[in-house]
């Protein structure tokens, strides 16, 4: 009778490597094992290395959120191949599958907003976004215009922003809800997931309205393929 063997994983700090900085202090970056078959391989965690960048620096990112998102999309691999699991396939699927779509409509985003205020004659607030671009996500940004913009110049830009920008904005309140505590980030592991669709589609439908689930599921795809 042949053995079966169980796949498992631990998150550890590669001591071997320089610390880096992440949520304002220096630590050793977070790596992956993934053990099967008496074989294990090592690698560094993908959203460690993400939310490492100086735009999330604010977002309060815990160590704990990283570990738990790794777990999901480990899992969701291993239990894709259950009967068939291999190392040299995984390697493979976790770089595609942890990739965050969030992160490049994020920059495509704040392209939107420099584009709005150009035509709106507002070059200083694109030159702000300009600015900052590297500093903050389009959230927090956002979060600023609408602290300090007249209603009607911010209800503009987000009622442009539906058909000129990613659906960055119901996406990050839709990753909020569905995991309020985890990290703002949506996988392509995340979509690929049963029922996520259904779940954004209703979602969509008694919170943003005026974003259309066929545009929206489009969008996602298209940020897929370019992966």
């Amino acid at each position: 009778m042949a053995k079966t063997y169980k796949v498992t994983y631990k998150p550890y700090f590669n001591e071997r490597i320089k610390p880096v900085r992440f949520q304002g202090k220096d630590v050793h970056p977070l790596y992956m094992q993934v053990t099967f078959d008496r074989k294990s391989i090592f690698f560094k965690s993908y959203y460690f290395d993400l939310f490492s960048r100086p735009k999330y620096a604010e977002l309060e990112t815990s160590i704990e959120q990283i570990k738990e998102q790794e777990s999901r999309l480990i899992e969701y691999i291993v239990d894709k191949h259950t009967d068939t699991f291999s190392l040299d396939q995984f390697a493979q699927e976790y770089k595609y599958l942890a990739t965050d779509l969030l992160d490049p409509m994020d920059e495509r985003f704040k392209d939107y907003l420099v584009d709005f205020f150009m035509d709106e004659g507002i070059s200083s607030y694109a030159g702000m976004v300009r600015a900052i671009y590297e500093s903050l996500t389009a959230m927090q940004i956002i979060g600023t215009f609408k602290k300090s913009f007249k209603p009607e110049l911010y209800d503009k830009m987000i009622e442009n922003a539906i058909y000129l920008a990613p659906p960055y904005i119901p996406l990050v309140a839709f990753i909020q809800q569905q995991h309020p505590t985890g990290l703002i980030s949506f996988p392509v592991f995340e979509w690929r997931q049963p029922g996520t669709a259904a779940a954004l589609e209703k979602f969509l439908s008694t919170s943003f309205p005026e974003y259309k689930i066929t545009e929206v599921k489009k969008s996602i795809e298209r940020y897929i393929e370019r992966i």
